[in-house]
């Protein structure tokens, strides 16, 4: 551990080295606790914004594909055809 965060514990708390030490100690395990905690924290929200920007993709690629089924459709019986359900061909 730092000399001087134990000098400073020493000089601002009127501790004793011992104590300082122990006080120095607890403080950095906690920061660095606190630093990891924060860290998995960033990692599981990133992942989850991940996970949402790729359905948001997914339903907007759904969503384009209907819409140019419904519109070839909708021309194919303007024509006066008639479309394959499989194939989605139109026959007039």
């Amino acid at each position: 551990m730092s000399a001087l965060l134990v000098g400073l514990l020493m000089r601002v708390l009127g501790l004793d080295e011992a104590a300082a030490r122990s006080l120095g100690t607890a403080l950095l395990v906690g920061v660095a606790v606190a630093g990891l905690a924060g860290g998995i924290t960033w990692l599981k929200r990133q992942g989850a914004d991940e996970a949402l920007n790729k359905i948001e993709r997914q339903d907007h690629e759904a969503g384009r594909t209907a819409a140019e089924a419904r519109d070839g459709l909708r021309r194919c019986f303007e024509r006066g055809g008639v479309q394959r359900p499989r194939s989605g061909q139109c026959d007039r």
